[in-house]
């Protein structure tokens, strides 16, 4: 229940992604009043987005590298994300990874490792994450907020549509496909 179990899984040949079990944890919290989750858009929705039987819409995106992991979290969040047995103060400060304000703490006492970050399985993650990402891509003007597809309301009636499902941002262009199959 005050553990967080760490899992990997791997990513890609050169990088493992850490997956934290926090349901325990979570289950003790309070969730965060749906803000951006509530009208993110599901990947279904970009499959077929078929407007007409001779037009339809084409998608790209992008995904925000290692984003759960960028977030800084405050040291009350960290102490949620203990991970691991208990170690001795000197096998932290052998490895390199005691902070300054850890001088005091005597070599023999038991500490905890704490992930200082977001889990991906964190209740919060999602919710901070599609917040954060909303925010910046709105102000810094890469969306018009007419252009977004959300669940729950009508696609756009623009020329181009645009989603953003936590991580991944994606751009919808309307297509027509011509007498002659060319697009």
């Amino acid at each position: 229940y005050n553990s967080v179990a760490l899992n990997t899984v791997p990513k890609d040949e050169h990088e493992d992604r850490p997956i934290g079990d926090r349901r325990g944890r979570s289950g003790a919290e309070d969730r965060i009043a749906l803000g951006h989750t509530a009208t993110m858009c599901s990947g279904v929705k970009f499959t077929e987005l078929w407007l007409r039987h001779d037009e339809y819409f084409s998608a790209g995106g992008e995904d925000i590298a290692r984003c759960y992991h960028q977030p800084d979290v405050t040291v009350e969040r960290a102490l949620t994300n203990a991970v691991g047995w208990p170690l001795k103060m000197s096998g932290f400060r052998a490895a390199g990874m005691s902070r300054a304000e850890d001088a005091q703490v005597p070599n023999d006492a038991k500490m905890r490792p704490c992930f200082a970050g977001l889990f991906m399985g964190d209740h919060c993650a999602v919710e901070v994450i599609q917040g954060a990402h909303a925010s910046v891509v709105e102000e810094c003007g890469a969306v018009v907020r007419s252009e977004l597809l959300m669940n729950g309301a009508p696609a756009p009636r623009s020329l181009t549509a645009a989603a953003i499902c936590v991580d991944d941002f994606n751009v919808l262009g309307r297509r027509r496909i011509f007498l002659d199959g060319a697009v």
